[in-house]
């Protein structure tokens, strides 16, 4: 009978996990080479350990654009006066309001044509809304429409600013074509033209009382722009 060591080599697992093993080492040395721990280290396989540039590096923050930024010259009256309405209205910016005045323009135009006198008390500061609401109320009593929509997009240019204690006033002048008729109850025409395009400049006063607890700009006062 074989001894135990001829036993160990004739189980077939015994042989497999020996030939595993060979393979084993044989692709650790084709990949590692021969050692002798006095070979130079120049020859040694260099590993870097410097830190990669990530999007978490620290980076200087950029100056923040001054208030008056694209709506006003520097030094101007026009931008000392939004200088300071901004360092009293917090995040107020001269662009963003100018942005935004053109989408109120819009409103309040649509809004009155139709009648619409909830939208325009939100829009409209009290004595404003008053002479707004006056002539919608007229309108609705003789039965007459205004037929209005705007044609193409609006210029606006802030062309004023003033601060008088807490309340801040901006100017904002307006171009736009559209097409504006108002009619009668029978649908005659009593003044403008709805098949013609027309081009509107005005001028709007919005305010802001800059102590108050609701920050919205307000229309205050409209009129042509000669």
């Amino acid at each position: 009978m074989p001894n135990e060591g001829m036993a160990f080599f004739l189980d077939p697992l015994n042989l497999v996990l020996i030939a595993i093993a060979a393979f084993a080492g044989f692709k650790l040395w084709q990949v590692l080479g021969l050692r002798t721990g006095a070979e130079p280290l120049a020859q040694m396989r260099q590993f870097k350990t410097e830190p990669k540039p990530t999007d978490l590096e620290l980076k200087p923050l950029a100056e923040p654009k001054p208030v008056w930024d694209g709506v006003a010259e520097e030094n101007s009256d026009l931008a000392k006066t939004l200088q300071s309405i901004g360092e009293r209205a917090r995040g107020f910016n001269g662009a963003d309001f100018l942005k935004n005045s053109i989408s109120a323009h819009e409103r309040v135009m649509e809004a009155f044509a139709a009648g619409n006198a909830t939208v325009l008390k939100l829009l409209l500061n009290a004595p404003t809304f008053k002479i707004f609401e006056s002539e919608i109320t007229r309108r609705a009593e003789a039965g007459e429409k205004h037929e209005f929509r705007f044609v193409s997009p609006e210029k606006a240019t802030l062309v004023g600013a003033r601060l008088n204690g807490n309340l801040a006033s901006l100017d904002v002048a307006y171009t736009s074509q559209v097409i504006s008729a108002i009619k009668n109850k029978d649908g005659a025409l009593l003044s403008g033209d709805d098949k013609r395009i027309v081009t509107l400049k005005e001028i709007w006063t919005f305010e802001r009382g800059l102590n108050a607890l609701e920050p919205n700009w307000r229309l205050a006062d409209t009129r042509d722009d000669a």
